[in-house]
């Protein structure tokens, strides 16, 4: 519904509108990818439709998350490149420091 909301009010005459989710946005189908574990070499096939945190939760229940919309950064986690990933919306084939 909310994604109507924002199409009609693009039609306005509006310059500000703000909106609140109290829920993970849905997940739109994207291109499957993998996540390596750095320290075990566990690969993890993260499908289109499912985000790296819900794979990680799967593989390591005690992985730590909060919002599930990107903004907290509790499920950041270093990747061995030296950035971090936030495992409830980045999406990309890598290798997690963990």
């Amino acid at each position: 519904m909310i994604t109507g909301v924002r199409a009609d009010l693009a039609l306005t005459t509006a310059k500000a509108v703000h909106f609140e989710r109290f829920a993970p946005p849905p997940m739109v189908a994207g291109a499957p990818f993998q996540l390596t574990l750095r320290r075990s070499g566990r690969v993890l096939k993260v499908p289109g439709d499912r985000t790296a945190l819900d794979v990680l939760l799967a593989a390591r229940p005690g992985t730590p998350y909060s919002c599930r919309q990107g903004f907290c950064g509790t499920c950041a986690v270093p990747t061995a490149g030296g950035g971090a990933m936030r495992l409830c919306v980045d999406r990309g084939t890598t290798v997690l420091d963990l």
